[in-house]
């Protein structure tokens, strides 16, 4: 099977994009440099097939302890009581 990818990937790039990531962005992406010419569209398709799929990336998420919860995280300052506290400016 590897064999027969290698070769898609050589001879008709937007086939072995299909192969590897189905009808999607990729594929629609790989036709389109393929038609502007043979070698972007068989970069676009050596790219995607040495690198990872995008779905294997792990997003880290802290733990549910870390988080302050809204009743712990202290409300923003009311902005009318902010400008009482600060001097008025002498009017010229």
């Amino acid at each position: 099977m590897q064999r027969l990818k290698t070769s898609a990937t050589i001879l008709l790039p937007p086939l072995a994009v299909f192969m590897r990531k189905g009808k999607g962005l990729h594929f629609r992406v790989n036709i389109f440099l393929t038609i502007l010419g043979y070698i972007p569209g068989l970069v676009h398709a050596i790219w995607l097939a040495a690198h990872p799929d995008e779905q294997t990336h792990v997003i880290a998420v802290p733990p549910a302890g870390d988080a302050a919860t809204p009743a712990e995280a202290s409300p923003p300052p009311d902005s009318a009581s902010a400008m009482e506290d600060q001097p008025a400016e002498d009017a010229k």
